[in-house]
This record gives C-alpha cells, sequence and structure tokens, in this order.
C-alpha cells in the first residue's frame, strides 16, 4: 500500500517517498519507524479487533478513547495506557488530562468524609511497582517485575529512582543510606562495599574518642578549653586565650582540632553516600539479576533465586547500628 502523502499516526507528519515506514500487522495503522521504536506500541491498540486503518477512518465516538490512551509522560513524551500513574519509562508522575480526568472521576466517587482518599492510597501503595508496568525495561534487559523480586522492600521508592537512573541518569538523595551508611549498604546485601564504608567509619568514630578522651586528660589542652568556656559564658578576657594557645606547639593545636576534622570528614562519607548509594545499589541489582538470570536453569528457577537471594540482610543492618552505638557510648562509661 502507497502511504505517500498520509500521516504517521503517532507525529501526524506526512509521509515522503523517503521515509521508512512500518505497518502495524494488526490493524495496518503506519508510522515511522523511528517512531514506533521510541514508542514501543501502536497508539490504535484499543482499537485492535474492529478498527482496519485501510478500510475505515477512526470513528468519532473513538476520539475520548484516543485521549484516554494517549497518556503522554510531561518528563520523557513516552505514551502510557489509561491508569497508568507512572510512566512506564523514566517513572514520572503522569499528570497530563487523562491524569486530570481520571482524578476527577475518583473525587465523584469520594465520600463526604473523604474514605475515597484512603482507598485509592491503598490501592496504589498495595502495587509494588508503584504503577510501573513489570515489563518496563531497565538496563540489560532486566525488567521492572524482575527488580522488584530481588528488591523486595521498599520496591516503589526504588521502582521509580531506577527507572529514572536508567532513562535519564538522575538519581535521588538516599537519606536512610546517608544517615547509616555502612549498616545501609549490609542491611541491602552489599556486603563488600557496606563493609568498607563500615570499618572506615568505625575507624574515624574511635579514634575521635580517643583523641577527644587524651584531650580531656591532658593538662595543657583542659587550660585552653577552661579559658574559651570562660570566654564563652561570661567574655572573660581573650588575653588569657591567647596565652594558653601560645604555650602550645603546632603539633598539640593540630590535636585540638583533630576531633573537629574528623567529624567533618564523618559528615562528607556520610553525605557522600547518601548521593551514591542509589546508583551504587542500582549498579548491584543489575548485576545480580544478569547473574542469576544466566545461571538458572529455567525461568521459575531464576523467579525462585531472585526472591531468595535477594532482598536484606536486617539482622547485619541492627548489628552494625549496635556497634556504632557501642563505640560512641561505651568509652564514656569506662573513663
Amino acid at each position: 500500500m502507497d502511504f505517500t502523502n498520509k500521516k504517521c499516526v503517532i507525529c501526524d507528519k506526512t509521509f515522503t517517498s523517503n521515509d521508512d515506514i512500518v505497518v502495524c500487522p494488526e490493524c495496518g495503522s503506519p508510522m515511522h519507524r523511528d517512531c514506533y521504536e521510541n514508542e514501543g506500541i501502536c497508539p490504535n491498540e484499543f482499537r485492535h479487533g474492529h478498527f482496519d486503518y485501510a478500510q475505515s477512518s477512526i470513528p468519532d465516538d473513538d476520539t475520548d478513547k484516543r485521549d484516554d490512551y494517549n497518556n503522554t509522560c510531561p518528563r520523557c513524551g513516552a505514551t502510557n495506557d489509561k491508569g497508568i500513574f507512572y510512566c512506564r519509562k523514566c517513572g514520572a508522575p503522569l499528570d497530563d488530562k487523562s491524569t486530570q480526568n481520571r482524578s476527577a472521576e475518583q473525587n465523584t466517587q469520594r465520600s463526604p468524609f473523604g474514605a475515597g482518599n484512603f482507598q485509592n492510597m491503598a490501592e496504589e501503595m498495595a502495587d509494588p511497582l508503584g504503577g510501573v508496568p513489570k515489563d518496563t525495561l531497565f538496563d540489560d534487559d532486566i525488567t521492572a517485575g524482575e527488580t522488584a523480586k530481588y528488591v523486595k522492600q521498599n520496591t516503589q521508592y526504588f521502582i521509580r529512582v531506577f527507572g529514572n537512573i536508567s532513562t535519564n541518569n538522575k538519581s535521588r538523595f538516599n537519606f536512610s543510606a546517608a544517615l547509616f551508611s555502612g549498616g545501609y549498604f549490609l542491611y541491602r546485601k552489599m556486603y563488600a562495599i557496606g563493609a568498607l564504608v563500615a570499618a572506615i567509619e568505625a575507624a574515624i568514630l574511635i579514634f575521635t574518642q580517643y583523641v577527644s578522651y587524651y584531650i580531656a586528660s591532658t593538662l595543657e589542652y583542659t587550660q585552653v578549653y577552661t579559658k574559651l568556656t570562660n570566654i564563652m559564658q561570661s567574655g572573660g578576657n581573650i588575653t588569657d586565650l591567647q596565652k594558653a594557645l601560645s604555650a602550645l606547639s603546632p603539633s598539640q593545636i593540630f590535636i585540638m582540632y583533630l576531633p573537629w576534622i574528623l567529624n567533618i570528614l564523618y559528615l562528607v562519607i556520610m553525605f557522600t553516600v547518601g548521593f551514591t548509594a542509589n546508583r551504587l545499589y542500582y549498579v548491584h541489582c543489575r548485576k545480580q539479576i544478569n547473574r542469576i538470570k544466566k545461571e538458572a536453569g529455567s525461568t521459575s528457577e531464576a523467579e525462585n533465586q531472585l526472591q531468595t537471594k535477594g532482598g536484606v540482610n536486617l539482622p547485619m543492618g541492627v548489628v552494625t547500628l549496635i556497634c556504632y552505638l557501642i563505640i560512641l557510648y561505651l568509652p564514656g562509661f569506662l573513663i
């Protein structure tokens, strides 16, 4: 069939004789090959079974259906099915016309006391993928469904984050990872990097405690801190503080400020982990899922291994947290 001077059903641009055109095998709708590869679906799919592009035009009563189907993502431009709350490609919330219409329909069904709000919230929270279709592809042919089976805990958050990393190379700051750092990685079964970060943090905490108690037990340092405290509390003579500082050697002054330097270093590690944790976990999940799929003998076996080898290690996270607390507070009871 000659499609010259006809329009692509996706971009609505007129075909030329040089265009690479593909045709939907179900309804015959013509599309630019690039348009179809970007969308991954025929825009007339909801009409399949009662529509033939060659024999008829789009019925007038299907106009609203087209608007409902073409739920376009405002971030990446991907087309999504009606009823999808988040883009199947990038995971962004869908705030277009169809989403607004859906919200209006839901509002008309809610009780005056807002019971419908809780019901709709519960339905969305019950979906482990947060509205993202399970066959959505991330890198390396890994689907959102496979990722959710491996992640297990807090899948809604990670599916959206992973989709954004895969599509837009953008991530989010992970506050839990920043707060618990090495313990968070161990909790998420990232044992190598978790052990490394936890060991570095433990060393910083132990050294900070040692230096702090050494300073507190040394006369020269206590005199400096006493004068500094007097100045801050009662407006003491700053000349006395300057004399006390001049009595210290450069190495002693460095030791006096060392606990503050170590605390700043610890904060740098926390923020670094917070900014990189999601990307590191994304790489970890990709690596583990690919390895499981490669080594598994069948699809069912791969799914079982995703369930058993993924998830979190809660005891490891709890033990790490307890160790941190011991390092922080035990010296105070012993000295």
